[in-house]
């Protein structure tokens, strides 16, 4: 029996122990500081924090930065296409100011041709008067000496006039029926003589001319001109 009041003894005596251990423990933790993080080291949750921070400033610094070179390029960009814009005005400025040129070019070279046909045609106009006046003028001229000839007091000399009087009435067609009229006036006038005698046969020979070229001009193909 002692041993079994040992044993029990034993038993009984275990919750005393369990229970100081306990308390023992408890004593323990209670007196034991917690653990405090250290000053130089930050907390994981601070160093996330602060690299999230520089992560962020850095993206906006990028931003700043690629908002900066796209408005300096935005600001080249509309830099330059104003230059174009200005030159291709300028361009077309000296494109208009060349075609007005050209357009004054073909108007004088139309005037001056026009000028120069005119000069031409007056020219022509001129020449052609002038060409008439002279033709008129020795035809005048003929007209004058084949009738000083007709009243040359030889005989010889007065059938020459016949001739160029009949040769003067083919060419001058505006005056031909007066030269028709001088030589049918030398055929009414009197016959040259002395006393109631005619003169040598001279005169009687002109008059034979008159009517050889009057006669001439009426018989149909005996000469050119009727």
């Amino acid at each position: 029996m002692n041993a079994v009041q040992v044993w029990v003894a034993s038993v009984a005596s275990l919750p005393s122990r369990f229970t100081t251990t306990t308390t023992t423990t408890t004593t323990t933790t209670s007196i034991v500081a917690p653990v405090r993080p250290s000053p130089i080291m930050p907390p994981a949750d601070s160093r996330l924090q602060i690299a999230t921070l520089i992560v962020a400033a850095m993206a906006v610094l990028a931003s700043a930065v690629s908002i900066y070179f796209v408005r300096k390029t935005e600001k080249e960009t509309t830099s330059a296409s104003c230059k174009l814009a200005d030159a291709a005005e300028m361009n077309a400025k000296a494109a208009d100011r060349a075609a007005t040129a050209s357009e004054a070019s073909a108007a004088a070279a139309d005037k001056n041709a026009q000028a120069a046909e005119d000069s031409v045609s007056l020219s022509a106009q001129t020449a052609e008067a002038v060409g008439s006046r002279a033709a008129a003028d020795a035809l005048a001229k003929r007209y004058q000496d084949a009738a000083e000839q007709l009243g040359h007091e030889r005989a010889t000399v007065r059938i020459a006039g016949v001739h160029a009087m009949a040769r003067l009435a083919d060419d001058w067609v505006e005056q031909r029926q007066a030269c028709i009229d001088v030589l049918c006036s030398y055929l009414r006038m009197p016959w040259l003589s002395t006393g109631n005698v005619p003169n040598d046969v001279g005169d009687l020979e002109v008059r034979r001319s008159i009517g050889f070229v009057v006669r001439r001009h009426l018989v149909p193909g005996a000469g050119p001109v009727s």
